[in-house]
This record gives C-alpha cells, structure tokens and sequence, in this order.
C-alpha cells in the first residue's frame, strides 16, 4: 500500500488518531471524500503533491 505518510503510518490510521473524517480532510485539502476513501483502501497512490497537502495539513493540527 503506498499511503504511508508519517514513520510507518497510513492516512487511514493518522486521521482517525486525529478523531477526523473523511470528509473534515477532504473538505480541507480540497477532494471529494470518495477519494480520501480510495487512497485509504490503496486504490489509487497519493500523489506526492497531495502528499504534501495532506502532511503540511496534519503538521498544521500538531502546531495549534
């Protein structure tokens, strides 16, 4: 699976220690929920600017 983000760890397991949805990440990176969905369950990669997307998203939670 190509969705690992942070040391090991998937998108999937990230948002949920964030107590997020689906649709909270992709009202905020701006894609649908089904594609939050689809990189989730490894059915299409991230791409890697997406990947920066999501990571300065998640790194933005940590800094408040």
């Amino acid at each position: 699976m190509d969705s690992i983000l942070f040391s090991g760890k998937s998108l999937n397991e990230i948002r949920k220690e964030k107590k997020l949805t689906q649709v909270n990440i992709a009202q905020k990176i701006g894609v649908a929920q089904a594609r939050i969905s689809e990189w989730e369950k490894g059915k299409f990669k991230i791409s890697k600017a997406y990947r920066k997307i999501i990571q300065d998203f998640f790194n933005s939670l940590s800094s408040n």
